[in-house]
C-alpha cells in the first residue's frame, strides 16, 4: 500500500463484488468499500488503489435516490401496494373498505377522509400533516434523472495512472 502513502491495513469486513467476478470471467467487476472517511479521502483524492501490486481505478459511489412509495392499498409510505399486507384495500378518497378504482360506482357522493389523518381530504395530499410525518420517518429522497437526460452525460472518470 506504500503507493497510496497509505501504511493502514484497508478494512475488508465490509467489501462486497457489485458483480460475481467469478461469472465474469476476463470482464471488470466492481468492489465495494466502506473506508473510514480519511482513508477514503486519500484513496478518491489519488484516484487509484494498489491491491497486490496493480493499480486499480476507483471513484466515489453513489446511489441515486428517490422518494418512497405510497401505498395503493392501505395508502401509508414505504411501500407498494405488491408489497402490502393489507388484506382489504381501503379506498384512498373516503377510507372505506373498497378499492379506490370503485369509488365512483360504490361512494360517489362520500365526504373526502385521509386514512392517515382522518382529515377531511384525499389520502395522497401532500398538505397533509400525517403524510409530512410517515415521509419524515422514510427518509425522503430525490428521484433519479430520467435515462434519456443521463444518456448524453457521462460521469468523470479519474485520470489514468
Amino acid at each position: 500500500m506504500a503507493q497510496n502513502d497509505i501504511m493502514e491495513p484497508i478494512p475488508t469486513e465490509s467489501a462486497h463484488w457489485l458483480a460475481n467476478p467469478a461469472h465474469h470471467k476476463g470482464a471488470t467487476a466492481s468492489l465495494c468499500l466502506s473506508l473510514p472517511p480519511q482513508l477514503r479521502a486519500a484513496i478518491l483524492k489519488s484516484g487509484t488503489l494498489f491491491l497486490e501490486g496493480r493499480s486499480h481505478l476507483v471513484w466515489s459511489f453513489t446511489v441515486p435516490k428517490t422518494l418512497p412509495n405510497q401505498c395503493c392499498k392501505c395508502w401509508k409510505l414505504g411501500h407498494s401496494e405488491a408489497w402490502c399486507h393489507k388484506a382489504t384495500p381501503v379506498c384512498g378518497v373516503c377510507a372505506a373498505s373498497h378499492p379506490i378504482s370503485h369509488h365512483q360506482a360504490v361512494a360517489p357522493n362520500a365526504p373526502h377522509l385521509c386514512t392517515l389523518c382522518k382529515g377531511t381530504h384525499p389520502s395522497w395530499t401532500h398538505w397533509c400533516v400525517d403524510w409530512h410525518i410517515q415521509l419524515m420517518a422514510q427518509l425522503p429522497l430525490k428521484k433519479p434523472t430520467p435515462a434519456k437526460k443521463r444518456a448524453g452525460k457521462v460521469p468523470p472518470q479519474p485520470p489514468l495512472p
